[in-house]
């Protein structure tokens, strides 16, 4: 099985979908966002990445600073992409598929589930990725994410 950091906001639906995935066999950390993970992903990388679309970059007293919207997770996916091609992106979002589809274009070919979905569709894409090879697959657990030194 593979190991997989979500990067979303919506600690409810991060939340389910963790122990989903978690029922499934995977093993899943969540970040609120993106400028949470960075310091995850510096240390060492997951299998697979999900990450929302909207939200905003930062929390706490910061996230003033930033305007919530899908800029954060197109951003975050198109660095991502960039910094560690190595590690597969899985986008989420609760827009209506009229958005999505414009928005596929700035993250094309990153996959998007939309939100909300049933726990055996998010299952099911990430088995799909795992079958066409855009996933690899390994052992689960904290201990087989990838270090980085």
């Amino acid at each position: 099985m593979i190991d997989i950091l979500m990067i979303d906001d919506d600690s409810r639906f991060s939340e389910i979908a963790k122990a989903v995935l978690e029922n499934a066999g995977y093993f899943v950390e969540i970040c609120d966002c993106p400028a949470n993970a960075f310091p995850i992903l510096m240390e060492r990388l997951p299998g697979l990445l999900i990450c929302d679309l909207h939200m905003p970059f930062t929390t706490g007293l910061d996230q003033n600073k930033y305007v919530t919207s899908f800029e954060a997770g197109i951003r975050t996916i198109r660095e991502l992409r960039k910094a560690i091609p190595q590690v597969p992106i899985m986008a989420m979002s609760a827009a209506p598929q009229i958005d999505l589809d414009r928005i596929a274009e700035f993250i094309d070919p990153t996959p998007v589930l939309t939100k909300p979905s049933k726990p055996a569709d998010l299952v099911r894409l990430i088995e799909n990725m795992l079958d066409f090879g855009l996933i690899e697959d390994n052992l689960s657990g904290e201990e087989s994410w990838a270090r980085i030194n």
